[in-house]
Parts: C-alpha cells; sequence; structure tokens
C-alpha cells in the first residue's frame, strides 16, 4: 500500500520519477452525445525535472504533460487551459475540433481554479485565477484579451 498511496501526495516515485507510464496528466475531449473520445492531449508539456533527469538522459519519452489539473474554458473554436496548480505557470490555447496546440502564454503564477471569459465592446477575455508556484505568488487575477475580435458567439 505504501507504494501506491504514499504520503497523501499521490503514488510514490523512485529516484525523483512516478512510478506510471506518462502521459502524468491528460485533456481529453469527449462527444456527450455518443460518449466517444474525439481526442486527448497530455496537460502542458514535459516537466523540467523529467525531462532533464539523470535517468532518462538519451531516452525518448515524448511529450509526459503535467501531472496536475488543468484548469479549462472553452470558446467557439478553442479551449484554452491552465496547467493546474501544480504545473507550470502557463495558459495554452488548442482547436477544439483537433486538439492542435494554437498559441502558448506564460502567466506569473500558475492557474489554480475554473477560468472565466466575458466580452466589453466585442473584444473577448479571459480571466484566470494564479497563485502559488515556485516563487509562492499570492492569488490574483490574470486578465488576457484574445487576439482580434471575437466571431459572433464567441462569448461562451
Amino acid at each position: 500500500m505504501a507504494w501506491v498511496s504514499g504520503d497523501g501526495g499521490g503514488p510514490r516515485r523512485i529516484a525523483g520519477l512516478p512510478i506510471w507510464k506518462p502521459p502524468y496528466g491528460r485533456i481529453t475531449v469527449i462527444d456527450l452525445n455518443t460518449g466517444d473520445i474525439l481526442w486527448w492531449i497530455p496537460n502542458g508539456d514535459t516537466p523540467e525535472r523529467i525531462s532533464s533527469h539523470r535517468l532518462l538522459q538519451g531516452v525518448d519519452i515524448g511529450n509526459t504533460g503535467q501531472p496536475s489539473h488543468a484548469t479549462t474554458i472553452a470558446t467557439k473554436t478553442l479551449l484554452i487551459y491552465g496547467e493546474g496548480r501544480s504545473g507550470e505557470p502557463r495558459v495554452h490555447a488548442v482547436n477544439k475540433q483537433t486538439g492542435e496546440r494554437v498559441a502558448t502564454l506564460d502567466i506569473p503564477a500558475p492557474s489554480n481554479s475554473a477560468p472565466m471569459s466575458y466580452m466589453h465592446n466585442s473584444k473577448q477575455y479571459l480571466v484566470l485565477p494564479i497563485g502559488g508556484g515556485a516563487n509562492r505568488h499570492s492569488g490574483s487575477l490574470v486578465a488576457l484579451a484574445l487576439p482580434g475580435g471575437a466571431p459572433a458567439g464567441d462569448e461562451h
């Protein structure tokens, strides 16, 4: 049981590496009409502590994603997500139909709750609750303007 639950911080690790096969975190898109999985992607990119680990030098492990809870919101054409509390302080935008990454933006601290979106003067904004991380950033909100005018009906 010690290898399964550990001390409340998740499954145990060997030499700092998770004992399960990646991806360590993923975002899965499901067709709610059929229950079919349409696509999935790793949550973010491989953490530095994994990609530069001495035991993995010379091993192509691909993108492992972050072992954190992504904070997501969907617009008419995009799925936008932060990597979550123990992820990197980044927000990613992917094509909602394919999962292909469109953009990545660094933010001051990891996202820690669901993003919000609003329209003002025909411009769409995204607000992310952030906080914590390596720099112990206090709880804050980051507001980002999405590029260009939002297509009609893209306010959700």
